[in-house]
């Protein structure tokens, strides 16, 4: 296998790597539904347990290695899921028919909920192979859509004013559980600001190496999108790690078709974006696998299968 960890600072690796196509295999990680909307924006969003089990084979079958599961209530389809049963459930039901793929849960949610709400999945009796951890605090302003009649849970327009309140001692916290339970992290930066916190992670010996972060761009009080802040987040991550670029909205296509480029791996789905192109909503997350692999394709980046992600995160 192609080398997993290089340094990406390095011009002259990268050039080498590029003359050799030399990159490691692109991992593809397909996040299938929305925190704070959902089919209220596109009705091809996945969210009952059935629906995503269905998605995840899908994008699965298309060439993704990780499936990012933010699973909901099934009382209340609009809302998050706050019982490890449903998490159980989704875990078990994807690998039966997705052999070996990588398996991620959430521990987000808003500000209502605790922090012992937001880490249900970490409870769940088939554990994920990995959780995404939020590194800090940030602000969402943000005017959400009615969710009409014909949908399940309908709920009235509003404005979504939050601020996602985590304090060092609560990311400590969760990572020292996922530890425990020997679930592999996915560290989500989301501004610069949070390497303050990653690297206090590293320090107090809350992860194992290969450390494994998320970069997300393009949304209130995140990196904007542009190369230059791309360039600037890499060149602040530490040793010993392998990085995912997420864009949200828009921004997805050209931020992870520069992570293709600079030889970074991708987070892709309809839980950042909900459209195929302007004024053209997404058919579903398969849809948005199958384009980022045909351009990695295109670039001579082989995509890389459930075992060979495995072997490279050291799962």
């Amino acid at each position: 296998m192609n080398e997993t960890i290089w340094n990406y600072r390095d011009q002259y690796a990268w050039i080498d790597k590029v003359e050799n196509e030399d990159f490691p295999p692109m991992m593809i990680n397909c996040s299938l539904t929305p925190l704070f909307w959902g089919k209220e924006y596109n009705e091809n969003i996945p969210e009952t347990i059935s629906e995503q089990v269905e998605s995840a084979c899908e994008a699965f079958h298309e060439g993704a290695s990780i499936i990012h599961i933010n699973g909901r209530n099934p009382a209340h389809q609009s809302e998050i899921a706050t019982s490890a049963s449903v998490y159980s459930e989704i875990n078990k039901k994807i690998r039966e028919r997705c052999p070996g793929v990588v398996v991620t849960n959430s521990t987000w949610g808003e500000e209502q909920y605790t922090i012992e709400e937001k880490m249900v999945s970490l409870d769940a009796e088939y554990k994920p192979d990995m959780a995404g951890l939020n590194t800090g605090i940030f602000q969402l302003n943000l005017s959400l859509k009615e969710r009409k009649e014909h949908l399940s849970d309908p709920k009235p327009a509003r404005q979504l004013l939050s601020s996602i309140p985590l304090r060092y001692c609560d990311v400590n916290y969760l990572a020292k559980k996922m530890k425990s339970r020997g679930i592999k992290p996915m560290i989500e930066i989301y501004h610069q600001g949070h390497y303050w916190i990653f690297n206090d992670l590293i320090m107090k010996d809350r992860l194992e190496t290969p450390y494994v972060c998320k970069l997300i761009f393009g949304m209130q009080s995140f990196n904007y999108a542009s190369p230059q802040k791309l360039l600037n987040t890499i060149n602040e991550l530490p040793p010993d790690i392998i990085y995912f670029v997420a864009g949200m909205g828009s921004c997805q296509l050209p931020m992870n078709a520069m992570s293709v480029i600079l030889g970074g791996h991708v987070t892709v789905g309809l839980a950042d974006n909900v459209n195929f192109s302007k004024n053209k909503l997404a058919k579903s997350n398969g849809q948005l696998v199958a384009r980022i692999r045909n351009i990695a394709e295109k670039m001579n980046r082989k995509i890389a299968t459930p075992q060979q992600t495995r072997e490279m995160l050291r799962l």
